[in-house]
C-alpha cells in the first residue's frame, strides 16, 4: 500500500455471548482537523475481516470488521 492509510470499519450489531461490547473513546475533539474522527480502541479487541477493497481513487484501502471474541468479560461474569 505504500504510504497509503487504512479506515477500519466495524460492524459491532452481533457480539459474542458473555462478552460486552467493544471499548473505546472517541477522541476525535483532539485532532486539529475538524473532519476527522478518531477512536481508540482497548487492548485485546479482536475482530473478524470481512472485506477488504481501495476507495474509488485508491487512497486507502477500507477494511470491513465484525466484532470477534473479546478479552472484556460482562461485569456479571466478573462476579
Amino acid at each position: 500500500m505504500g504510504n497509503k492509510g487504512s479506515l477500519l470499519k466495524i460492524d459491532l450489531t452481533d457480539t459474542a455471548k458473555g462478552f460486552s461490547g467493544l471499548i473505546g473513546a472517541d477522541v476525535s475533539w483532539i485532532s486539529k482537523f475538524p473532519i476527522e474522527s478518531e477512536f481508540l480502541i482497548t487492548r485485546c479487541a479482536t475482530f473478524n475481516i470481512q472485506k477488504t477493497y481501495f476507495d474509488e481513487n485508491h487512497n486507502y484501502q477500507i477494511v470491513e470488521v465484525t466484532a470477534g471474541a473479546y478479552c472484556h468479560l460482562e461485569t456479571e461474569d466478573l462476579n
